[in-house]
């Protein structure tokens, strides 16, 4: 049966008083609840009553002044959109007083006709909610933590590419030309006695050349104020419109050769960095982090373990509403990591296989919730405002901030609660 919940006659007024309500509580399935309705006719007329009266008196019509039309030929004009509104307006009324105190996710689904003047009114309202859960098994579970091990070649190599961000183009005055070199040219590009390019002094990157991509190969070998001269099929991809996918006579002479030299780590190359230390307290710092990290990575591994075993111990379906939210904060959460990354996160789209691996993390994350909530009420465990404040003076230290301030955003947003909620976890 369909419902009539979303009509609108803008004509009416809503009516304002509380509805005269029954209601039972159905159970269909661990997570879901029907609400059945059952308005007295009294309250419907009433309500019936008022809307066509509110019509009447601003209603106009041909051939009446305004609020003098006869009630009759408002009913049969206006009937259909007043019984809509009605009938929505008592859906909505009688729910949202019947659901003050409940926790329900997802839309709810009506099951509803359209009201009938002197006839009680039923309907019912569908809700998904928590399921009541007793978890067992919870006290004993043994879980395996790996302590990290640091791996002092990682550190070399965090040294390796640190060291890289300080180096240097220097002058090579002993080789020959090598893969990976600036050179700094003269050149002359020819399609048979047509000069195509010609160059007093341009610079090739024989690491990833852009211009003249292809050249490279008749560069290699070649000494410092060295000529070289030869045919090159210059790559389609080259940046230079008149020369890309062309094969040309090229001649030229080398300049100059260069290389990124990369230095030694010593005591102040470690402070130019930014390691007051020097080089050991380089290393010391970066095992640490190293070692933070590791632990960290561990933990949240066992916690992972420890609520994958939870939940086989204590089997059970959560609802789809909460796994949607879930999956709607992963989402959120992968468009602010690809913000981070400059990538517009409008433009990120999911394979099949990816929105199916997420969607088991959202039940994962759904399910170890509602574990977590229900082992915290068995275990009698709360945030207390003591525990609030000093999280809100760890968050203002970590952030740089007035505890003040920090204080006033949780305040602002309404957000104590979900912190409290957090803390319990």
């Amino acid at each position: 049966m369909g419902h009539p919940v979303g009509v609108r006659v803008p004509l009416l007024a809503p009516f304002r008083e509380p509805a005269t309500m029954q209601f039972d509580i159905e159970k269909v399935s661990p997570i879901e609840q029907k609400l059945v309705f059952n308005i007295p006719a009294d309250d419907i007329s009433s309500r019936l009553d008022i809307a066509f009266r509110q019509l009447q008196g601003n209603v106009r019509m041909p051939g009446f002044r305004q609020g003098k039309a006869p009630r009759k030929l408002i009913e049969r004009r206006f009937g259909a959109r007043v019984r809509a509104e009605v009938t929505n307006n008592v859906i909505n009324d009688s729910f949202k007083e019947a659901a003050s105190e409940m926790v329900f996710f997802g839309q709810p689904s009506v099951d509803a006709e359209e009201v009938t003047p002197g006839k009680d009114y039923t309907f019912s309202v569908t809700v998904e909610v928590k399921p009541e859960l007793e978890v067992s098994g919870y006290k004993g579970i043994e879980i395996e933590f790996t302590e990290p091990e640091i791996d002092e070649e990682e550190i070399e190599r965090i040294i390796a590419n640190q060291l890289q961000s300080q180096a240097v183009l220097s002058d090579v005055e002993d080789r020959a030309v090598a893969g990976s070199d600036m050179v700094m040219l003269e050149l002359t590009l020819k399609d048979g006695d047509e000069v195509v390019q010609d160059h007093p002094g341009t610079m090739v990157n024989m690491a990833d050349e852009p211009y003249f991509t292809g050249i490279e190969t008749l560069l290699e070998g070649t000494q410092k104020d060295g000529t070289f001269e030869g045919e090159v099929a210059f790559a389609a991809t080259a940046q230079i419109e008149e020369i890309a996918g062309k094969t040309l006579q090229v001649t030229g002479k080398v300049l100059a050769i260069q290389e990124m030299k990369t230095p030694e780590l010593t005591d102040d190359i470690a402070k130019e960095i930014g390691y007051e230390d020097g080089a050991e307290g380089m290393r010391s710092k970066i095992r640490e982090h190293l070692s933070n990290h590791y632990k960290t990575s561990a933990e949240n591994q066992a916690r992972a373990s420890l609520l994958e075993k939870l939940i086989e111990a204590n089997p059970f379906e959560a609802p789809k509403g909460l796994i949607a939210q879930q999956m709607q904060a992963l989402i959120q959460e992968l468009q602010m990591q690809a913000a981070y990354r400059g990538q517009d996160p409008k433009t990120l789209q999911y394979s099949p296989e990816q929105i199916q691996e997420l969607e088991g993390r959202a039940n994962f994350a759904a399910k170890s919730a509602l574990l977590i909530e229900a082992v915290s009420k068995a275990e009698g465990l709360e945030a207390s405002d003591a525990d609030v404040e000093a999280k809100i003076q760890e968050l203002a230290e970590a952030r740089g901030e007035a505890v003040e301030a920090v204080r006033a955003h949780f305040n602002k947003e309404g957000a104590i609660d979900d912190l409290k909620a957090r803390l319990v976890e």
